[in-house]
This record gives structure tokens, sequence and C-alpha cells, in this order.
């Protein structure tokens, strides 16, 4: 993920970022990443008791809130 953070900031500026901004960008990611994990989890337990479409919302809400610890146990 680094390695595409600064391939983007490269193209982005037009030479190559500094190590400190790729790390700052990397850690911002990965605390936006929790939120993201959250939100879908919410959102699969709501969709679980309202939608007609056959889907198991509660197994996927379950892996949503696994991957948020994988990812809360790796900062």
């Amino acid at each position: 993920m680094k390695d595409w953070i600064a391939s983007y900031l490269t193209e982005l500026e037009g030479q190559d970022p500094e190590k400190d901004h790729v790390c700052e960008l990397y850690e911002e990611v990965v605390k936006f990443s929790l939120c993201g994990h959250l939100i879908w989890s919410i959102w699969a337990v709501i969709q679980a008791v309202n939608s007609q479409i056959e889907f198991d919302y509660m197994d996927y809400a379950r892996q949503r809130v696994a991957q948020y610890k994988v990812v809360k146990n790796n900062m």
C-alpha cells in the first residue's frame, strides 16, 4: 500500500514524495479503513433485518467486524 501511495503522490506532485509523507498518509488510510469496516458491518446488520434479497448479511457483518479487528490489532 505504501508503494501505491508513493506512486500516486509522484503522479500528483510530479516528484518523488518524502518517506515521512508516505508513512503519514498510510497511517491515515489505515485509520479510515477502520471506519469503513464498521460502517459496512452496521449496514449489513440493517440489511439482514430489512432486505428482501437472499444473502447472508449477518455473516458479511461478522466478516467486516473480523477485518476491523485484524486491522486494529496491526496498528
